[in-house]
């Protein structure tokens, strides 16, 4: 799914009809009135805001990267490629290393029966917030379980949010959390023990 996606479901549900049309047709944002280029600039804020929510709440998209350690013995935050929102392993070949979160980056326990060595290949695995800032940009929060719609409710709570609608930003809210219950249900495959019939 794109940015595009969600904020066309947000706007149908915020009956912004001229913007959600001009999206489905591709129409530059040039060629809108100014009210709803500036009804877009904001929905796409709320979405950048709505999709972190997501990203950093309820849906964990994790990467692996390998990395080198400073001089200092610590992997340092900036070596790696993603905006962070936790980091899961850290490990040498095959071996998880037991580790520290500081400030700056990731050092291992004090009990580690050893420090990260300087210039030594490091796998980190962590979870990331996705960088959506175009339209364009896709948004993959893994096996499609959330869908445009239920990010377009998020977007749409915190669009009646920034507006000081308290009243509709709740129940956008409330549509909003209980879409995402409803896909992290979906996410856990059920099952029933098989049983013998008498």
């Amino acid at each position: 799914m794109t940015l595009k996606d969600c904020i066309v479901c947000a706007a149908e549900s915020l009956n912004l009809d001229a913007v959600a049309e001009s999206l489905k047709n591709d129409t530059s944002p040039e060629m809108l009135s100014d009210s709803d280029a500036r009804e877009l600039e904001q929905l796409l804020s709320c979405a950048r805001s709505a999709v972190n929510e997501v990203a950093c709440e309820y849906a964990h998209l994790l990467t692996s990267e390998n990395v080198q350690a400073d001089t200092n013995g610590r992997i340092p935050f900036t070596a790696l490629s993603k905006p962070i929102v936790e980091i899961v392993t850290v490990h040498s070949g095959r071996k998880s290393i037991p580790f520290r979160c500081y400030c700056d980056g990731i050092a291992p326990t004090p009990d580690a029966e050893r420090r990260f060595a300087e210039g030594a290949e490091y796998g980190v695995t962590y979870a990331y917030i996705p960088s959506a800032s175009e339209l364009s940009d896709e948004i993959d929060f893994g096996n499609g379980k959330i869908n445009p719609r239920t990010v377009g409710y998020g977007i749409a709570a915190e669009y009646y949010i920034r507006s000081g609608e308290a009243s509709e930003a709740v129940l956008w809210d409330a549509r909003y959390k209980d879409a995402m219950v409803a896909a992290a249900k979906r996410r856990r495959e059920q099952r029933v023990k098989p049983r013998r019939w008498l």
